[in-house]
């Protein structure tokens, strides 16, 4: 399971200042993702859809601290009890421990973009967004869909 492999990585952190990345495959990297990692966060995710405040854990950063070793504990906890998709749980981990507990910060959308953002809209192409740290083919469904779009991009 993610959170419990996610869980065994941080513990491996030596500094309160490495950050763990993780990134799912269908997610390209145009620049460095580290410096929006801001302080006071314990954890930064992707935007799934905005208007509906949902995280993606897609693209998931984790500082080691307390609250992201929480975060990811009652998440591996809930996946355990049976299958079920990561975004839907994990979001209910982030609202169900609270502020007090963990401070997840969402990652500009403007910046780390989801496939409605980006792979999606034709006249889209990192060339064209120089701001885009990364692009997420989320909302492509299916491999031969996803591999099409990255190949349209180069």
């Amino acid at each position: 399971r993610r959170a419990a492999h996610l869980a065994a990585q941080l513990d491996l952190l030596s500094s309160p200042r490495q950050r763990l990345v993780f990134s799912d495959l269908d997610v390209v990297w145009l620049r460095d993702p580290t410096p929006f990692f801001t302080e006071g966060c314990d954890a930064w995710a992707q935007t799934q859809h905005r208007e509906k405040r949902l995280l993606n854990p897609g693209f998931l950063a984790l500082a080691p601290t307390p609250g992201s070793k929480a975060l990811l504990r009652e998440w591996d906890r809930r996946l355990s009890q049976k299958h079920q998709r990561n975004l839907p749980v994990f979001n209910d981990v982030v609202r169900s421990l609270g502020d007090a507990a963990v401070s997840v910060c969402a990652l500009s959308p403007d910046l780390f973009l989801s496939a409605k953002r980006s792979f999606r809209r034709r006249a889209w192409s990192p060339l064209t967004d120089p701001r885009a740290v990364v692009a997420h083919a989320n909302w492509i469904d299916g491999h031969d869909a996803k591999r099409a779009a990255f190949e349209r991009l180069g």
